[in-house]
C-alpha cells in the first residue's frame, strides 16, 4: 500500500494503493496532522490493510462528521471487512456488490474445468486440480454471474488477463467460514486432556493449519494460557489467502459475534471473563496483544508446499471437506511427515482418517471428538487410545 496526497479547494486527499505498509504509519499520521477542512481517503485495490489503520479510520470516523471525513473503498474484499466492523455509515462509499440471480443458464464441462485448473497451477502455481469439482463448480459458477459474464468461456478469456479475477477466484477457493471455540466440546478435550500432556514439555510447537481468519488459533492461545501454557508453545496459523490472513494478524472483529463466543468459550470450560482476552473497540472487538503476538501467522498451501516443522499438535479442522481423496491423502501425508513421534492431530466433526490408507499411521485417540496420533511402535502410551 502506498500514500498519496494532495490538497484541492480545502481539501486533504489521501489516497491508498497496493504496497508495503511497513514504513508508511507515521507519514500517514504526519499527513492526517496537515490536512485542512476537510478530509477524504481513498483506498484503492487494496484488499490488506494493517490493524494500525483500521483503528486509525474508525477513530477518525467517531470524530469527524461528514462534513469533514469521507472514506472511498474500490476493493470488494475490503469492502466486506469494514461492512463487519460497522465502518459502513453515511461517511463510507463502498464497493457495490450484486448477488447473482439464482435462476443461470452457465453450462460447465468437466473436462474445460479440469483444463482452467491445469492453467491455473502452471500460470499460478495455485493447485486446486483435486479439490472437489462440485465446489469448484460453484465458485466458477457465483465468479461468472457476479461479472454478468456470459459464458465460461468468456470468464476464462478474462481471467489470466485480469488481477482481480484470479484473486476473487483463489481467495473464493479457500475456507472463509470460521468461529471461536467452534464444536466447544472438542476444546474442552483439548483442555482437559490432550494439553495437561503438554505440562511436561520444554515447549511444544502447534499448527493451526487452513486457519482462514485467525479464529480457531486464537482459541487454542486462550485455553494454553488459561492452561499455564501459553509461553510453553509456538502456535503457527496458516493459510494459502492473504486477505484472510491479514484481518487475522489484524485480530480484528465484528462485535455481533461476542454472543457466539462468550457462549462457545464457557462451554469449551472457560471460567474467566471474555473481556481478558478482548479489547472493547465500540463496533468491533479487539484480541489483546499478549494473545495476539503468541500466533506466528503465514503464507502455507496444503496442496503445493512442503513440510516446515516438526510439530506435537496439529489441528485441520472443515478443511478436509473440500478436497478429493488423492488431495486428503496428500495432505495426511504432509500431517504425519510433518509431526513428532506420537503427535496429536485434530480434524473437524466429519473428518476422519479411516478411509484414506492412513489407519496404520493415525490412530483414534479418542472417540468422538476425531483426535488422532501418530502410530510409532512402542512409543505410544498403553490405555489411552480407544
Amino acid at each position: 500500500m502506498k500514500i498519496y496526497s494532495y490538497l484541492e479547494e480545502n481539501t486533504k486527499h489521501i489516497i491508498f494503493t497496493p504496497g508495503n505498509q511497513s514504513s508508511l504509519k507515521e507519514d500517514f499520521l504526519d499527513a492526517l496532522q496537515s490536512y485542512w477542512k476537510k478530509l477524504r481517503i481513498t483506498l484503492i485495490d487494496t484488499n490488506l490493510i494493517d490493524d494500525w489503520l483500521v483503528v486509525i479510520l474508525k477513530s477518525l470516523q467517531d470524530k469527524n462528521s461528514e462534513d469533514t471525513l469521507k472514506i472511498n473503498v474500490t476493493s470488494y474484499n475490503l469492502s466486506l471487512y469494514f461492512n463487519q466492523l460497522q465502518l459502513t455509515h453515511k461517511y463510507l462509499s463502498p464497493y457495490k456488490f450484486e448477488l447473482p440471480a439464482k435462476d443461470n443458464n452457465v453450462i460447465l464441462d468437466s473436462s474445460e474445468i479440469d483444463k482452467f485448473l491445469q492453467d491455473v497451477y502452471i500460470d499460478l502455481n495455485k493447485d486446486f486440480r483435486n479439490y472437489e469439482k462440485s465446489v469448484v463448480e460453484k465458485i466458477i459458477t457465483g465468479n461468472i454471474l457476479q461479472n454478468k459474464l456470459k459464458s465460461f468461456e468468456e470468464y476464462r478469456r478474462i481471467f489470466f488477463d485480469s488481477v482481480d479475477y484470479r484473486n476473487n477466484f483463489i481467495d473464493s477457493m479457500s475456507v472463509t467460514f470460521s468461529s471461536f471455540f467452534r464444536n466447544p466440546s472438542f476444546y474442552a478435550f483439548l483442555r482437559n486432556d490432550v494439553l495437561k500432556k503438554m505440562k511436561n514439555f520444554y515447549s511444544f510447537n502447534l499448527w493451526s493449519a487452513g486457519c482462514s481468519s485467525g479464529m480457531e488459533a486464537f482459541s487454542l492461545a486462550i485455553i494454553l494460557y488459561e492452561e499455564g501454557l501459553l509461553n510453553k508453545a509456538s502456535i503457527y496459523a496458516t493459510d494459502f489467502n492473504e486477505n484472510i490472513l491479514q484481518i487475522g494478524k489484524n485480530g480484528i472483529y465484528s462485535k455481533k459475534i461476542l454472543p457466539e463466543i462468550q457462549k462457545n468459550y464457557k462451554k469449551s470450560g472457560g471460567e474467566n471473563s471474555i473481556w481478558d482476552y478482548f479489547e472493547d473497540k465500540g463496533t468491533y472487538i479487539q484480541i489483546k496483544p499478549f494473545i495476539k503476538n503468541k500466533i506466528n501467522f503465514f503464507n502455507h498451501d496444503l496442496t503445493n508446499d512442503s513440510v516446515f516443522k516438526e510439530f506435537d499438535i496439529i489441528i485441520c479442522r472443515n478443511v478436509f471437506i473440500y478436497f478429493n481423496d488423492e488431495l486428503k491423502n496428500k495432505v495426511l501425508n504432509l500431517f504425519y511427515e510433518s509431526m513428532k513421534d506420537s503427535g496429536y492431530l485434530g480434524l473437524g466433526s466429519c473428518e476422519n482418517v479411516h478411509y484414506y490408507n492412513f489407519t496404520d499411521k493415525f490412530i483414534q485417540y479418542k472417540k468422538g471428538y476425531n483426535i488422532y496420533r501418530k502410530s510409532i511402535t512402542g512409543i505410544l502410551e498403553v490405555g489411552t487410545i480407544e
